[in-house]
């Protein structure tokens, strides 16, 4: 028994070592290099705050989730199974949302051009509600495939129906290989367990 435990261990730590993270900068080292603060004009005073591999925001009231989006790039391929996981915890009531999505090229300039640009879901389309303990959601989706060739393939959390202190840390986002945990919904799941 001690010899399949030992196996399974090594099996699942080898199938870590492999799996490379989709993000750039999941551990928000490089700040606003990697990770861009998008907010309407009412939401301004809003702004990153970086502590050892986390990173919070202090959101003064609500309006749409859209309003406050901290936004990656996140390149997918259609049709592949990918993992996210993150920690999060918080002081304060609504529903934050996670998206795979695509978006305009922020990191080079591009803006929002109504006229062509089609803003979709590809895949993961979900929301949490933080509370004062550390949680860890783990979300699970089936990529879409992205019809605007010159928009990219984005991560967001979006806090405008948020109100109060959030922080997110211990971020990895992963392609699954040859895995059984497909979802069943075409915005893909959430699961909400306390963090370890």
């Amino acid at each position: 028994m001690k010899h399949l435990t030992l196996l399974l261990a090594l099996s699942f730590f080898a199938l870590s070592l492999n799996a490379r993270d989709i993000i750039k900068d999941p551990e928000f080292k490089k700040k606003d290099k990697y990770w861009q603060l998008k907010v309407t004009s009412e939401y301004k005073s809003v702004k990153p705050k970086f502590k050892r591999g986390e990173v919070t925001f202090k959101i003064s009231h609500t309006s749409e989730h859209y309003y406050v989006s901290y936004v990656t790039e996140a390149p997918i391929k259609a049709g592949k199974t990918y993992q996210i996981r993150f920690k999060f915890k918080g002081e304060g009531q609504g529903k934050i949302y996670i998206s795979q999505r695509n978006y305009p090229n922020i990191f080079k300039g591009k803006r929002f051009d109504a006229r062509k640009d089609k803003l979709i879901n590809l895949g993961l389309i979900q929301s949490f509600e933080p509370k004062a303990e550390w949680q860890q959601a783990t979300c699970t989706f089936t990529a879409k495939e992205n019809p605007q060739s010159q928009l990219i393939e984005a991560l967001m959390l979006m806090m405008g129906t948020y109100q109060g202190e959030v922080t997110f840390s211990d971020l990895s986002y992963v392609e699954l290989k040859d895995s059984e945990a497909t979802p069943k919904e075409h915005t893909g799941n959430i699961e909400i367990s306390p963090a370890k």
